[in-house]
């Protein structure tokens, strides 16, 4: 997988040096950047989870004033402050895990109150993340309810380890 999301990730970036306004392509930028980020963090290789995260919250940063309202662009930048939290915590700094992972609980809340349905996978993790599984329950008997099926399971309880070793 690794080798694939490479490919991807210079292909995307060739494409966004062509065409820098073009949302979709930065979406996808992003996109195979936070994914060579978390099978980094995955492998255990912190370090290169950290450039890849940082990559793509570099591109993310200056079109997020521009593209926060678009469907496909919201939820990448609070999905790699949830792997940089995941990555810091694996490294055992917790106050720069927590850090991110309120940044990702911000950004998933901004404008909407209760927080829309699609927000609704990555809040639970960013939550559960956190060890608040009394704040997350509400989310996620309403994703359970509607019969939502997450690609990685949620964590069966506190800790954010379960949650990672499920990822």
């Amino acid at each position: 997988a690794r080798n694939e999301a490479l490919s991807a990730e210079r292909i995307f970036a060739a494409t966004h040096a062509a065409e820098p306004k073009d949302s979709l392509t930065l979406h996808w930028l992003a996109k195979s950047q936070i994914l060579l980020g978390e099978l980094a963090w995955r492998r255990g290789e912190n370090a290169e989870a950290t450039t890849w995260l940082s990559h793509a919250n570099a591109e993310l940063a200056p079109a997020r004033a521009t593209q926060q309202n678009k469907d496909a662009f919201r939820l990448l930048p609070p999905e790699a402050q949830l792997f940089v939290g995941d990555v810091a915590a694996q490294r055992g700094d917790e106050a720069a895990a927590h850090a991110a992972w309120s940044v990702a609980e911000q950004q998933l809340r901004e404008g909407s109150k209760p927080p829309t349905f699609d927000h609704l996978d990555l809040l639970v993790r960013v939550l559960l993340a956190q060890h608040r599984d009394a704040v997350a329950s509400p989310y996620l008997a309403r994703l359970k309810a509607s019969g939502y099926v997450p690609l990685y399971p949620w964590q069966d309880g506190p800790g954010s380890q379960t949650m990672a070793e499920s990822r």
